[in-house]
């Protein structure tokens, strides 16, 4: 079975009965078999470190090489704490949309809209140019007044989003390890955190919706080029923004964000 089936069978498990509790409970073994997963994963690749270093001590290897290949075992490592701790998120916010699926058939084409429409206001792409940093207030405020979601459904959106928070900021560290290294989020960690952000902005998460903003915009020259603008002006942007520019791939390595996508 793979990690990502296996992830899923947890999961199942909360089908229908879904409370911030059995949550809990779900969170934590998953939680438990990602870490087994990525330890067994690094336990193999601290070995081959240590074989590189042995042929590199004993003058097999120039320095050149040895470099090369260490950055490739890093990297490796790296890449596996993405893509399964990703793997292992995404099966928990996939049980919570199952959970809900009836009230997330609307609410999801809501999100789109309000995001979508936030983005198409010229109005707001005016003020950015005109009014700097004075004009996200402008947009976030339409981003969570736009959001019509019933109080019952928030507030359990509310509960279960607070559940994945520590997962959340791993992600986000390991997120913040990628743009250091400068390369791209793998796809299964950048699934992740999408569909994390659409919990929060469910619940009326400021961030969340930032995130999904800048995941947007990331498309859209205008705005890229208002935004690199702002940034080389000093002008302070919103740190979700820009870590929904970094998934989609215009944040280059030092944070800065770029005409089209970083490869």
């Amino acid at each position: 079975m793979t990690i990502c089936s296996l992830f899923d069978v947890i999961n199942a498990s909360g089908l229908g009965n879904l409370t911030p509790e059995s949550f809990k409970d779900i969170i934590s073994k998953t939680t438990e078999k990602a870490n087994e997963a990525m330890a067994t994963f690094s336990e193999s690749q601290e070995k081959a470190l240590a074989s590189l270093h042995a042929q590199y001590k004993d003058g097999f290897l120039s320095e050149g090489e040895f470099n090369r290949q260490y950055d490739i075992i890093i990297n490796s490592i790296l890449d596996n704490q993405g893509k399964t701790i990703g793997m292992a998120v995404s099966s928990l916010t996939k049980n919570i949309k199952d959970s809900y699926s009836t009230e997330m058939q609307d609410l999801m084409l809501e999100l789109n809209d309000v995001v979508n429409n936030a983005i198409n206001n010229e109005g707001n792409l005016y003020a950015l140019k005109e009014q700097g940093a004075i004009a996200f207030t402008g947009i976030k405020d339409s981003l969570l007044d736009g959001m019509k979601v019933d109080s019952a459904t928030k507030e359990a959106m509310s509960q279960l989003y607070k559940e994945l928070q520590p997962d959340m900021e791993k992600m986000n560290a390991i997120a913040e390890s990628y743009k250091k290294a400068g390369l791209q989020i793998p796809d299964e960690l950048a699934n992740a955190l999408h569909e994390s952000a659409t919990i929060g902005a469910l619940a009326g998460d400021e961030a969340s919706l930032w995130y999904l903003y800048g995941e947007k915009i990331a498309n859209d020259p205008n705005y890229a080029e208002i935004l690199s603008t702002m940034q080389q002006q000093g002008v302070e942007i919103p740190q979700a923004l820009l870590n929904g520019l970094q998934a989609s791939g215009v944040l280059d390595q030092a944070g800065n964000i770029v005409y089209g996508k970083i490869k």
